[in-house]
């Protein structure tokens, strides 16, 4: 049986079946069809991170604190989602390329991390905390900053991303040097704990970390390398798909801070780094390990995604991931984590073999309720059908319109008007979905869930 999400039948002409997913972020005055390329290689390195199961959540409080040369190897060599959630958007900090301060500094440090992401292969989360500058100690952090509603945000991350292990920049005391730094390591390790009470949040599903690690320096302690608590781990190693060393990538990625003058010189030769147990029984150091086989995919589901990343026709490529869909219905629920993770898979798939781009755009700036907005096939040689429209609130499950029969999209668009709560903000997720013209239907259905929304517009990853 072939999932109601991923169906191919025999037809002359190639259709691509929608549901848009119309994620709450604020609108302004931006452009909301940003296209990002995306090449094979780095489309293929992404499907790998989705099927091989592992994921890691780092934590750290400003843009560029983040270690991107142990994003870039998490990403490419370990082939784990991995997500670096910064607490602030660093509206506090300095800016050494324009005059831009506060509000318009922390646009400016948002969009930089984003760059970051698109290189070192990482994904990207905030939450509300607001950077006030400098701080001395975690105790003035806190009566600044709202533990409780920060801790929520934190915990419904994790429950959201599902991490195995959770890494920190700083160690949650002052050594971490920035009241703010202290405080996310804090948050790291409460959060972690309470991710896994039931009684916490009926909102949402409990998960449960593996473990909390510092990803600590020599900077920090000189005798890292004879202490017997300490992994350490060499990022040295040249990914194929991509290149270029895990050491470069994460360079170019850290060159993107450019307004903190965090350029770097590419150094492609031995990186050493540390880790440090703060919480947790999970073994670090065997989920580290590059040959071992993701205890989440069956076998046959490993074996297969590996055949199926290795094929170079187009139609086949696809039809095996249907395949692969098939063995997944059959194994677990559609509301499982794992049925949503293929069906992320099968997204990018579409992202790497395609050629149609489907757009939505709001008709007005800004607006209160209704909403009016227009959807677009940019390829007129490929017929789209979009099959829902869904809008989601910060508080709610977000309601859907379907329409049936499906609607078909065209170069020239149609416009659907959209009823909103009064306090909802909206903005839309540019759909992109490219697709040759070969004798095939495909139908991907994105099912809504209730989860704290990353907050940039444009953004096509999650």
């Amino acid at each position: 049986m072939i999932p109601n999400w991923c169906t191919n039948i025999t037809h002359k002409t190639s259709f691509v079946r929608l549901s848009f997913l119309i994620l709450l972020v604020g609108i302004g005055n931006q452009s909301f069809a940003q296209y990002q390329s995306i090449n094979k290689s780095e489309a293929m390195s992404e499907m790998q991170r989705f099927s091989s199961g592992k994921r890691v959540l780092y934590i750290a409080a400003h843009p560029d604190d983040e270690n991107t040369r142990l994003i870039a190897w998490f990403s490419n060599a370990l082939n784990a989602e991995t997500t670096y959630l910064s607490l602030t958007k660093g509206s506090g900090g300095q800016n050494l390329i324009g005059d831009e301060l506060g509000t318009d500094l922390g646009v400016i440090r948002e969009q930089e991390l984003r760059a970051a992401r698109r290189i070192d292969g990482g994904y990207q989360r905030f939450t509300d905390a607001l950077d006030f500058g400098y701080s001395k100690s975690v105790q003035e952090v806190w009566t600044k900053w709202d533990h409780d509603d920060l801790q929520l945000q934190t915990v419904r991350t994790i429950r959201e991303l599902k991490p195995d292990f959770i890494i920190t920049r700083f160690p949650p005391d002052e050594r971490a040097g920035h009241g703010h730094h202290t405080a996310s390591a804090e948050l790291a390790i409460e959060s972690a704990a309470l991710a896994a009470d039931s009684s916490f949040d009926n909102e949402t599903h409990p998960w449960t970390v593996q473990g909390v690690w510092w990803n600590t320096s020599i900077w920090w302690d000189k005798t890292l390398k004879d202490d017997p608590e300490a992994i350490h781990l060499d990022l040295s190693g040249f990914d194929p798909l991509l290149g270029d060393t895990y050491g470069a990538i994460g360079d170019a990625a850290r060159s993107m801070h450019k307004c903190q003058g965090f350029g770097v010189a590419i150094n492609r030769g031995p990186r050493d780094e540390y880790f440090k147990k703060l919480w947790g029984l999970g073994d670090l150091e065997s989920f580290l390990d590059t040959e071992s086989e993701s205890a989440e995919l069956s076998s046959v589901l490993a074996n297969e995604a590996a055949f199926a990343l290795e094929i170079g026709d187009r139609a086949q490529a696809i039809s095996k991931w249907a395949d692969l869909g098939s063995i997944l219905i059959s194994e677990t629920a559609p509301t499982s984590d794992k049925y949503q993770r293929w069906q992320k898979v099968m997204l990018h798939l579409l992202e790497v073999y395609a050629e149609v781009y489907v757009e939505t755009n709001p008709i007005q700036e800004s607006f209160s309720h209704p909403a009016t907005l227009k959807i677009q096939s940019l390829n007129p040689t490929t017929i789209v059908q979009v099959a829902s429209v869904s809008t989601p609130t910060k508080n709610a499950l977000p309601s859907t319109m379907a329409f049936n029969p499906p609607q078909v999209v065209t170069n020239e668009g149609f416009t659907q008007q959209l009823d909103l709560p009064l306090d909802s903000e909206i903005a839309m997720r540019t759909v992109r979905v490219r697709l040759e013209s070969y004798e095939s239907i495909i139908m991907l259905h994105l099912k809504p869930i209730a989860k704290l929304v990353d907050r940039a517009v444009g953004e096509y990853r999650e």
